[in-house]
This record gives C-alpha cells, sequence and structure tokens, in this order.
C-alpha cells in the first residue's frame, strides 16, 4: 500500500505537465523505478488509474522501467547485482569484498510523458521527473 502515496505525486505532476503543455490528453507514461522500492506493478497501475479519474490522465498507458539493485565495490570498484534478500548475498564476485556503495536501484521518477495536444497533435514534451521527499531520485 506504500505506493499509493508516491502515486498520487506522481499523478499529480504528470498532470501538471500535460496541462502546462496544453494537452487534451496523457497518452502514456513512464516511470523508472528501482528494485528497492519493492513496488508492486498491479498496484502502480490500479493506484494509477484510480487517482488519475477525472483528469487528463485518465486513459494513460503507464510503462514501468525496472531499475535492478547494484552496488560497487570499494575494493576493486566491480559493480555488480546485489540481491537484498538474501541473507548471505553481499560479496563482491571479483575480490570477495563485503565493502560496497550503492550505484542503483532507489530510482523513482517519471522518466516521460505522452500527451497528445487539443488539435490532436501527439507531441512528447521533454521528460518531467517528479521532485519532492515523496518521489524524486534518490
Amino acid at each position: 500500500m506504500h505506493e499509493m502515496a508516491y502515486l498520487r505525486r506522481i499523478v499529480d505532476a504528470v498532470v501538471d505537465a500535460g496541462e502546462r503543455q496544453g494537452a487534451a490528453e496523457v497518452v502514456s507514461v513512464r516511470l523508472v523505478v528501482g528494485e528497492l522500492r519493492d513496488f508492486i506493478d498491479k498496484y502502480v497501475f490500479g493506484y494509477f488509474k484510480f487517482l488519475a479519474r477525472g483528469t487528463i490522465a485518465e486513459n494513460a498507458e503507464v510503462v514501468l522501467q525496472r531499475v535492478p539493485f547494484t552496488v560497487q565495490c570499494r575494493a576493486c570498484g566491480t559493480i555488480y547485482h546485489f540481491d537484498f534478500r538474501d541473507a548471505d548475498a553481499g560479496a563482491c564476485p571479483t575480490c570477495g569484498a563485503h565493502d560496497f556503495e550503492l550505484r542503483t536501484g532507489r530510482e523513482l521518477r517519471v522518466d516521460s510523458v505522452v500527451v497528445r495536444g487539443s488539435a490532436d497533435h501527439p507531441r512528447a514534451p521533454e521528460p518531467q521527473g517528479v521532485q519532492g521527499k515523496a518521489a524524486g531520485r534518490a
């Protein structure tokens, strides 16, 4: 259920971006979601549809681009996938060190919004990022 608060801010940002573009409709939204966000697809799609009711985004297709959780070994520099659900994971596959820093996996942003203008001329605005505490680059 934690998706609801994030989706509220995302829908607001998408609708605002579309309205600033003078759009009649938001056609699609691409969300970049890191693995650590642990979002469940059906909730993301359902909450977006629910929260977008009555707006220019109510019929938008939502596309999720998943980003894996990766870390970089501080000892040798190797970047590797880290399975945070596995208690035995974590050692660098190259040197065996357990000293690493997060590279990817906490992302949550709107990557792109495709709108249809009032004259039914499709156009794609520059990607709009969602900013703020509830959503944004982490």
